[in-house]
């Protein structure tokens, strides 16, 4: 049957060139739209979830992320939460690495960020002790350190947004 009719509909087709083009502008906005409307279900769907999946929540002021931080003091109370396992109370620093199109955020409270987030970052024991007795220390990433070429023992300048009083980057 296939080729036998082709001339036929082909014919018809032609006969309304206006009938056919809305038809196809019909069909592509159909598929447009599911495309659109299935990123947006997707989005609200996976909304708050992290790495972790749906077994962890994030918390974060009002205002948003890029605002003032939560309170240190609700740290306990939400501790006390029945259900919650651990709590890690994120406080990072936003850094530029060279120039300011490297951008590198640190993360300031290291210890509870590994113990809630074990399972995706893996850190040697003695690394993290390590860490925990440097005050200048900082745990990078293998992606990272290969982009840029560190190596254990360099001295990283990360140069902050935060101005001081004087005037000057911290």
């Amino acid at each position: 049957m296939g080729m036998k009719y082709l001339h036929l509909i082909w014919a018809a087709l032609l006969r309304r060139k206006v009938r056919t083009i809305l038809t196809l502008l019909s069909v592509f906005v159909a598929f447009l739209l599911f495309g659109l409307l299935d990123t947006v279900r997707s989005t609200f769907t996976n909304a708050g979830q992290t790495a972790g999946g749906n077994t962890r929540l994030l918390v974060t002021p009002k205002a948003g992320m890029g605002s003032k931080q939560l309170p240190y003091s609700l740290l306990t109370k939400i501790k006390e939460v029945p259900g919650v396992v651990g709590v890690d109370f994120a406080s990072y620093v936003f850094g530029t690495y060279q120039d300011p199109r490297n951008s590198i955020a640190v993360e300031a409270h290291p210890d509870s960020f590994y113990d809630v987030y074990r399972d995706e970052v893996q850190v040697a024991p003695e690394e993290l002790m390590a860490l925990r007795h440097t005050r200048t220390g900082v745990l990078a990433g293998e992606t990272v350190a290969k982009k840029y070429g560190w190596k254990i023992g360099d001295k990283i300048p990360l140069e902050t947004q935060q101005a001081r009083k004087d005037g000057s980057n911290v």
